[in-house]
């Protein structure tokens, strides 16, 4: 389980689903559902830590993922083609566009000390840091409540409550998915999204990531209809011809037109 665009807790209150015995199935249906989600965005909307590499470029360099941030850019300029040894400084690219996120293209600046992106040269740029459409964190109000070793999958927190299952949340810079919560000990899916399981400090803030409103209402719009498929009274009621089990599912109406605003036109990139 990763990245789901709508809590446990969250669905089964809109449900009013009670008790535990379906949370593992809920789990499954809503990853399922925010998948398609992506899918039919074209993006995705969980953060990613991600290596990525691009051919040269004479003018801006369009992205084939959103960007959020950049941990370092580099260049390959003696065009080995395993290795990236030249690292730009930040006074020698600029994000486009320079108001807001996600970031679509990196552009070469008038007054740094490079004029292109090594134009003509085949995988020659290595861009990391941070891929997806906004990074927007709150403070859970719950703690590490003692020193996390790194592999361990039970992390004990200060208050169990403030955490749902489904989250994904961060500590430090790790990620960390929320597969089920017993008491303060949540069982965990650790250094998730490309990021690094590690050791954490006790007393280190548990933060969690959040989505946009619209995009949550789409994942329980989708996902209870898909639920609701298993009741007899429901058989075949507000579903769409094609819809089936093993693949993504048919969007709703109401979930594609919550979900068009933040479909993403593709551009040609490597």
């Amino acid at each position: 389980m990763s990245n789901v665009y709508c809590d446990l807790s969250t669905f089964k209150d809109r449900l009013n689903i009670k008790g535990s015995g379906a949370d593992v199935t809920l789990l499954v249906l809503l990853e399922h559902v925010s998948r398609a989600i992506d899918q039919a965005s074209n993006r995705f909307f969980y953060i990613k830590t991600e290596t990525r590499h691009y051919d040269g470029s004479a003018g801006p360099l369009l992205l084939d993922l959103d960007l959020i941030s950049v941990s370092s850019l580099k260049t390959d300029d003696d065009e080995s083609g395993d290795s990236w040894e030249t690292t730009w400084t930040t006074n020698d690219y600029l994000l486009l566009p320079y108001n807001g996120l996600p970031k679509h293209a990196v552009s070469v600046t008038p007054w740094g000390s490079k004029s292109d992106f090594n134009q003509g040269l085949k995988k020659t740029l290595e861009v990391a840091g941070s891929w997806g459409y906004d990074q927007v964190t709150e403070d859970t109000g719950a703690d590490v409540n003692e020193t996390y070793a790194a592999g361990d999958t039970t992390l004990t927190v200060t208050d169990g409550a403030k955490v749902n299952v489904g989250q994904t949340v961060l500590i430090d810079s790790e990620q960390l998915c929320v597969t089920a919560i017993s008491g303060n000990d949540l069982t965990v899916e650790r250094g998730t999204n490309g990021t690094t399981d590690a050791a954490h400090s006790s007393g280190a803030d548990i933060s969690v990531y959040r989505y946009p409103r619209a995009l949550v209402e789409a994942c329980i719009l989708q996902a209870a209809r898909r639920w609701r498929r298993r009741d007899p009274a429901f058989s075949g009621a507000g579903d769409l011809p094609g819809a089936n089990e093993g693949a993504l599912p048919v969007l709703d109406p109401d979930v594609k037109s919550l979900l068009a605003p933040f479909r993403k036109i593709t551009v040609n990139a490597v």
